[in-house]
C-alpha cells in the first residue's frame, strides 16, 4: 500500500497484518524524527521522496536522516520518461514513475548505478496483480526490443496504482 505520511495507527495495523506499506514523503518531510518512526515499523521497508526539491537538497536530507533509517531503504521518485538524472546521491533506489500505459525513455536501458522500481501510476487498477504483470510483461518487451543484452540488470521490484 502505496499512502502519503502514514499515521502511526495505520503502520501499527500493518504490521499486525502483515502488509508492506511505502510511505511517500514531500522532501520537506524527509527529517530524522520522521524516518526514525517509520523505520520502527516492518510494515515500512521502502520510502519514497518525492522530487519536489532540487536533487542536490534531496540527497543531502537523505545522509542527515541515514544513521535513523536502520534497514528502510530510502528512494526517490524520477520521472521515467525522461533521460535519468544525473547527481542522484544518497537514495538507495529510484522509483522510475511511468504514466498509465506508458514506457521509460531509452536511455533508461542502460545498467543503473542503484536499484530501479518501476512505479506505473493508473488512475484506477481494478486489478492490481494483473496490471503488475502487464507493467512486468511491457518493461521485458521493451527491453527485448533495444537488441542489447536483455540479462545485463532487471528491475529490483514494480508498482502499479
Amino acid at each position: 500500500m502505496a499512502t502519503a505520511a502514514p499515521a502511526a495507527e495505520l503502520l501499527a495495523a500493518t504490521d499486525e497484518l502483515g502488509v508492506a506499506v511505502l510511505p511517500l514523503l514531500d522532501a520537506d518531510r524527509l527529517a530524522v524524527p520522521e524516518i526514525a518512526a517509520l523505520a520502527g515499523h516492518p510494515s515500512a521497508m521502502l520510502v519514497v521522496i518525492t522530487a519536489s526539491a532540487s536533487l542536490d537538497t534531496i540527497a543531502a536530507r537523505i545522509a542527515a536522516v541515514r544513521r535513523a533509517k536502520g534497514t528502510l531503504l530510502i528512494g526517490m521518485a524520477v520521472d521515467g520518461t525522461r533521460p535519468p538524472p544525473a547527481g542522484v546521491e544518497g537514495s538507495d533506489f529510484l522509483a522510475v514513475m511511468l504514466p498509465a500505459g506508458g514506457l521509460p525513455h531509452d536511455t533508461w536501458r542502460s545498467p543503473p548505478a542503484r536499484p530501479l522500481v518501476a512505479w506505473r501510476q493508473e488512475a484506477d487498477v481494478a486489478a492490481p496483480r494483473a496490471a503488475c504483470d502487464a507493467l512486468r510483461r511491457d518493461l521485458a518487451l521493451w527491453r527485448i526490443a533495444s537488441g542489447g543484452d536483455t540479462r545485463a540488470w532487471d528491475w529490483a521490484g514494480y508498482l502499479v496504482g
